[in-house]
């Protein structure tokens, strides 16, 4: 699984008490929070004129990471610095040769993968409830 795979996964489906403790755990190997803050950008988006132009502001969270001296980046949308931490130590991972990390990390992610199945199965009974039976439908 790649680095932007473990991205997506981690952003978008882990609960945050799993968050926390992958968290703690990259701390105890030595990760080093350098900086992390939350703040607004203006959202682009582009309109059906190929028009680019802002939509609002976005709450995003950062985080800058250093392990041996490489360092890493995350941002992320919304207000979750521990989400931001782990996206950047990923980042920071991308450079380094740490086999011990690397397994650790895969380990969590295959262990959490249910979290990714669930949402997505809920997502399909979501789907299939809006479908029409038009045999049910009455002809005016």
């Amino acid at each position: 699984m790649n680095k932007t795979t473990k991205s997506y996964f981690a952003i978008n489906f882990f609960p945050e008490d799993e968050i926390k403790k992958m968290k703690e755990k990259l701390e105890n190997m030595e990760f080093k929070e350098k900086k992390s803050r939350t703040g607004m950008v203006m959202g682009k988006t582009i309109d059906c004129f190929d028009t680019e132009f802002y939509i609002g502001e976005v709450l995003v969270t950062e985080c800058y990471v250093t392990y041996n001296e490489e360092e890493g980046y995350g941002i992320i949308i919304g207000d979750s610095k521990d989400r931001a931490y782990i996206l950047a130590c990923l980042d920071c991972l991308e450079n380094t040769n740490n086999e011990d990390i690397f397994k650790m990390i895969d380990d969590w992610f295959n262990t959490n993968m249910h979290y990714y199945t669930e949402h997505i199965q809920n997502e399909k009974k979501i789907f299939e409830s809006t479908k029409v039976n038009f045999g049910l439908m009455v002809e005016g």
